[in-house]
């Protein structure tokens, strides 16, 4: 696996604050694998870079310069945001969780395999479906769910393929 990722913005000249929330989820996952995260800030062009530090981004990932107001959207995280501090402890402790999606219209693959994916590490499937609710999710969201069970599943329970999973995304990562 690779050590460390390296984000280059030398082609990015405009971010969304959704692009801006999912490269945030992207790095704390990469970070929670123990991997190092580095930003080459000289390759951020001036307005994205502007946005980035208004916004607050900057501030939570690589530089002191605190956020101010402006027309930008206030990157957040929450504080317990991490699986291991709020649904997996009482999933292990075989309690019922539920989630509610209530006004949640776009979903991403990568904040279910973060979120949802990972507890299939150490909590049988049928354990999983018996204790974990999810509540108001739209069709593509259930869509996106179900194929993430499915592959955790199987990269979790076959080591043959999670060997080749792996392989794969480091062989990306080793090409980007």
């Amino acid at each position: 696996m690779v050590s460390e990722v390296i984000f280059d913005f030398s082609k990015c000249w405009f971010l969304r604050p959704n692009a801006v929330a999912f490269l945030g989820g992207l790095i704390r996952l990469i970070e929670s694998q123990g991997r190092k995260v580095t930003f080459q800030q000289h390759t951020l062009h001036k307005k994205v870079k502007r946005n980035l530090q208004q916004n607050g981004f900057m501030y939570a990932f690589c530089q002191d310069m605190a956020p101010w107001q402006g027309n930008s959207i206030p990157y957040r995280e929450d504080p317990k945001q991490n699986k291991d501090e709020l649904v997996h402890p009482e999933l292990l402790a075989l309690n019922e969780v539920e989630l509610d999606f209530a006004g949640v219209e776009i979903f991403a693959s990568p904040f279910f395999n973060f979120a949802i994916g990972q507890l299939l590490r150490d909590i049988k499937p049928e354990t999983l479906n018996r204790l974990l609710k999810f509540s108001n999710l739209n069709t593509v969201g259930k869509q996106i769910l179900k194929l993430v069970i499915e592959n955790s599943k199987r990269y979790y329970s076959d080591p043959d393929f999670r060997s080749r999973v792996d392989q794969v995304i480091s062989e990306q990562a080793n090409t980007q």
